[in-house]
C-alpha cells in the first residue's frame, strides 16, 4: 500500500473517514459530476445554471443588508454586461484585477449572476467537467480533487488489475487504470460511463467470487437432525396470497425450500431491485422453517426497518398462528428481558431484529434459518456471530446493491 504524503491534518482527516493510502484515494470514486462548459448565451434563460467568462470592469463592493454580500460587473467578449453577486467573502475579497479575464459560475436571473464560484482565466476544454467527491469537511474540494490526481501519479503503472483477458473481451472492458483515470479525471461524459462500466462489472464480479468461495465453505457442513419441509403446505402458503407471485419468486421459493431440504446448510442470496418481491420469498423460507420446527430470525440494518418488517411479518403469519417477535437496540430493557424469556420458552418463532439478535445474552434454543436484509450493510463477524448461536443454521441474504 502506498501512504499518503501530506500535512498532518489533511491525513488524520481521510483516516477519521476510512482513506488511509493512495488506493483507497482512487476507489473513492465521485457521487457525481458538474458539467462546466460555458453557456450558450443566445439561449440564456432566467434561474439557469451558467458559466460565463469576461472581463473585470469594477472592484468589488460590499452591499447593505443582513447578507454579507459584494457586487462587481464584468462584461464578455460579445460586449454583454453582468452584474455579479457573491456570498462569498472570500472570493469578493481575492485579488480581482481590472481588465483581467475571470469564469464565474452561478444562477442568472434578468443579467445577473448569482456566483457560487469565480476562476480566473478560462476553463480549458478538457476540464469542462468537474468532479465531486464525499470527503471530510476540513478539506477543501480543490485540495482532495489535488490529492486524487497526486494519487494517480504516484501509482500509475502499479494498479492490480485481475480481470481475465477473457471477459475484457467478450464484455468490451478497458483495464482497470484507465478506468480510473477516466472516473476521475474525464475529459467527457463519455468517459464516465465508460469508466464506470468497467469498474462496476470489477466490483460484480469480485463480490460473486467471494459469495462463492464462501458458500462453497458454508455448504461442507453436514446438519444432523435437520428435518425436511413439507412442501404441500409450501404451495398452500403461496395459493392463500392476496396476490400472484412472479415467475422469478416463484422460482426463487422453490430453489430457498429446496436447498433448505438439503442435508447441507443453505447459503443463498437472493438479489433484487427494490420493490421486487425480496421479501415476501423469504418470507415464505420462515414458513418453511417453522413448518420443520426450527426458530427463524430475520435481521435487518435499523431499528425503523426492522418495526417495519415485523408489523408486516405479523400479518402474514396471523392465520397462521406464528409467533412474530422484535428485538432492537431501541426498545427498554424490561422489554428485550420479555424478548430473550420467550425465545428460551420456544413462544416465538419467527424474531425480527437488528445487531441485538447477536447479544451475547440471546439464546435461541433451535435457530433454523437466518435472513439478513441488506446484508452488505453487516460484517462477516456479525454474520458469522448470530449463525453460530444456533450451532448451525440455513443462511440467506437479500441486497439490492
Amino acid at each position: 500500500m502506498h501512504k499518503i504524503t501530506s500535512s498532518e491534518t489533511v491525513i488524520t482527516a481521510l483516516k477519521n473517514v476510512g482513506i488511509h493510502n493512495y488506493e483507497d484515494l482512487l476507489n473513492n470514486l465521485p457521487y457525481r459530476y458538474e458539467n462546466n462548459s460555458y453557456t450558450d448565451l443566445s439561449t440564456l434563460e432566467n434561474n439557469q445554471k451558467v458559466v460565463v467568462r469576461g472581463k473585470l470592469v469594477s472592484n468589488p463592493k460590499r452591499l447593505s443588508g443582513k447578507e454579507v454580500s459584494y457586487q462587481f460587473f464584468f462584461v464578455n467578449e460579445n460586449n454583454v454586461f453582468f452584474n455579479v453577486i457573491t456570498f462569498n467573502k472570500k472570493v469578493a475579497l481575492m485579488n480581482l484585477v481590472l481588465g483581467e479575464m475571470y469564469t464565474v459560475v452561478g444562477t442568472h436571473k434578468n443579467k445577473t449572476i448569482f456566483a457560487q464560484s469565480i476562476f480566473k482565466g478560462e476553463i480549458e476544454e478538457d476540464k469542462t467537467i468537474r468532479t465531486v467527491y464525499h470527503h471530510p469537511s476540513s478539506i477543501t474540494p480543490t485540495t482532495y480533487r489535488n490529492l486524487v490526481r497526486k494519487a494517480y501519479g504516484r501509482i500509475s503503472g502499479q494498479i492490480k488489475d485481475i480481470m481475465p483477458s477473457i471477459f475484457k473481451q467478450k464484455y468490451r472492458l478497458i483495464d482497470k487504470e484507465e478506468a480510473l483515470k477516466l472516473v476521475h479525471f474525464p475529459e467527457k461524459e463519455e468517459d464516465i460511463v465508460k469508466g464506470l462500466r468497467t469498474l462496476k462489472y470489477h466490483e460484480c464480479l469480485s463480490y460473486s467470487l467471494k459469495n462463492q468461495i464462501m458458500r462453497g465453505e458454508y455448504k461442507k457442513r453436514i446438519a444432523v437432525n435437520k428435518a425436511l419441509i413439507d412442501t404441500k403446505k409450501i404451495n398452500e402458503f403461496v395459493q392463500n396470497l392476496s396476490y400472484k407471485l412472479t415467475s422469478d419468486q416463484i422460482q426463487a421459493v422453490r430453489d430457498i425450500i429446496l436447498d433448505m431440504n438439503q442435508k447441507s446448510y443453505m447459503y443463498r442470496l437472493v438479489q433484487g431491485d427494490v420493490g421486487t418481491g425480496k421479501t415476501i420469498v423469504s418470507a415464505i423460507g420462515l414458513y418453511g422453517n417453522y413448518l420443520r420446527g426450527s426458530i427463524g430470525v430475520f435481521m435487518v440494518p435499523t431499528d425503523a426497518l426492522a418495526r417495519q418488517q415485523y408489523e408486516s411479518l405479523k400479518v402474514l403469519f396471523e392465520p397462521y398462528n406464528i409467533n412474530v417477535g422484535l428485538l432492537i437496540g431501541s426498545q427498554t430493557p424490561k422489554q428485550k428481558s420479555i424478548i430473550k424469556m420467550k425465545l428460551l420458552d420456544n413462544q416465538i418463532d419467527v424474531l425480527v431484529g437488528t445487531h441485538a439478535l447477536f447479544s451475547d445474552d440471546v439464546v435461541y434454543p433451535n435457530l433454523g434459518l437466518v435472513v439478513i436484509d441488506e446484508q452488505h450493510r453487516f460484517g462477516v463477524e456479525q454474520r458469522n456471530k448470530l449463525l453460530n448461536k444456533g450451532g448451525g443454521s440455513d443462511l440467506l441474504l437479500m441486497s439490492a446493491t
